[in-house]
């Protein structure tokens, strides 16, 4: 290729640059982030618990604490027990605190709160319900898929503390749906 070749197709490539450039996405259009949301608003879960090995059913509220942090209210209904007592109650008080966002929409959290066990026991010879409850620690991690523009997918698996003198580790697993308003890019 001789010279004046080269040049002018050197100038025709430098004459291409605006062009090029144009097309570039400029800084306040570009796509957000992909895999990264805002801790958005209300979330709501519908989901089951495996509590050791009593199946439960019920829901729970997430409000957003702080930029990070969600703080959950649940309850739970245990349908039945070994023994002759009637339903049980789990409800739980918790703080989610995401520390690793996976693929886009997915994220891991630590889970860190209290849970109180209300059973119902039926008095049979003075026909009466006799309560009995108690509150102990959890904590856990947190897995969260999001599969909709409103549904997520959980998988909460949690270990509670229990016993006064030796500490004890019973394992339960919450799996639910979570609905939640359109996400937001940060």
């Amino acid at each position: 290729m001789r010279f004046g070749t080269r040049l002018h197709a050197t100038a025709q490539a430098l004459a291409l640059l605006p062009a090029v450039a144009a097309a570039q996405p400029r800084p306040g259009g570009a796509a957000p982030p992909v895999g990264v949301t805002a801790p958005g608003g209300v979330e709501i879960a519908a989901g089951s618990m495996l509590v050791a090995i009593f199946p439960t059913i019920g829901g729970q509220v997430s409000i957003p604490a702080s930029q990070q942090v969600r703080l959950e209210v649940g309850t739970h209904v245990l349908s039945w027990m070994l023994k002759d007592d009637g339903p049980g109650l789990v409800t739980h008080v918790q703080v989610r605190i995401p520390f690793r966002h996976g693929p886009p929409g997915s994220r891991r959290s630590l889970l860190v709160g209290a849970s109180a066990f209300t059973i119902h026991q039926h008095v049979y010879s003075i026909d009466r319900w006799k309560y009995k409850s108690a509150v102990r620690p959890h904590a856990g991690v947190s897995w969260q898929w999001q599969k909709s523009r409103n549904v997520d997918v959980r998988i909460d698996l949690q270990g509670l503390f229990i016993g006064q003198s030796t500490p004890f580790v019973v394992p339960f697993a919450t799996f639910s749906m979570v609905w939640h308003r359109d996400r937001r890019w940060s």
